[in-house]
């Protein structure tokens, strides 16, 4: 018995019919296909993001993100620092799927808001990426249940790291 790997890298078919040919592979699904596509022309990149974060609390600032092309090696010194306007920052190094990702990020409050800024680090198809972003997270403190714990719920689960992922995934070089 043979076994063929689709291009999924997880499905595997075997041979069948009369002409014993491998069976089709199931169809690739897009799980970006209803996320935005964004054209730099100036850089070259063409890339997807979700046009929003799906979250009724954590809003994004600036959006899309900004999505930065250079030369060089991804390198990561992690610790902890203060920026030149005085704004705490952390740098972390992160695998994100089969990615290495070096995150900086930091925050001010204003309002009874906190205003995060993050800059995820990379490297696709010998190019040094950046993902610039900033979101509002609002002390959910502020609020009255139930959006006291909805506010706090969706702070703790959302998955940026995941939609960075995709939108460096997305990424296409001319």
């Amino acid at each position: 018995m043979e076994a063929k790997l689709c291009p999924d890298g997880i499905s595997y078919v075997g041979r069948t019919g009369p002409n014993c040919e491998f069976a089709a592979c199931p169809a690739l699904v897009d799980k970006y296909k209803d996320w935005k596509v964004s054209t730099d022309e100036k850089q070259g990149i063409t890339f997807k993001y979700p046009d929003s974060l799906g979250t009724e609390f954590v809003l994004p600032n600036d959006w899309p993100p900004i999505i930065t092309i250079s030369s060089g090696a991804l390198t990561c010194e992690e610790g902890e620092s203060i920026t030149d306007d005085g704004i705490p920052s952390s740098v972390v190094k992160k695998v994100i799927g089969d990615r290495t990702y070096c995150l900086e990020s930091g925050g001010e409050g204003a309002a009874g808001s906190v205003y995060i800024y993050s800059s995820y680090a990379t490297t696709k198809s010998n190019k040094f990426i950046t993902v610039d972003f900033t979101l509002r997270y609002p002390r959910c403190e502020n609020y009255i249940e139930p959006n006291k714990s909805n506010c706090l719920k969706e702070q703790k689960d959302i998955d940026l790291d995941g939609v960075v992922d995709g939108i460096a995934e997305t990424m296409s070089f001319e």
